[in-house]
């Protein structure tokens, strides 16, 4: 289906090309955003897998001297 358009060819294609760029700019932005939400995720798991590990490691100590 074909249209018919005021604008010339190149006119068309720099419309285009800044529609292009200004996708681009956008998705870049979303991939920030997503990528900084997954950072910190990971930073609160590590927190908790740390304190987990203490936890574990107090609770072993305990039982050592419990059962020792």
């Amino acid at each position: 289906m074909s249209y018919i358009s005021d604008l010339t060819p190149e006119q068309e294609l720099s419309e285009l090309h800044d529609y292009l760029v200004g996708w681009v700019q956008t998705q870049e932005k979303r991939l920030k955003i997503l990528t900084e939400m997954v950072n910190i995720r990971d930073r609160k798991l590590d927190a908790r897998e740390r304190m987990l590990k203490e936890k574990e490691k107090i609770l072993n100590d305990m039982e050592v001297k419990i059962t020792g």
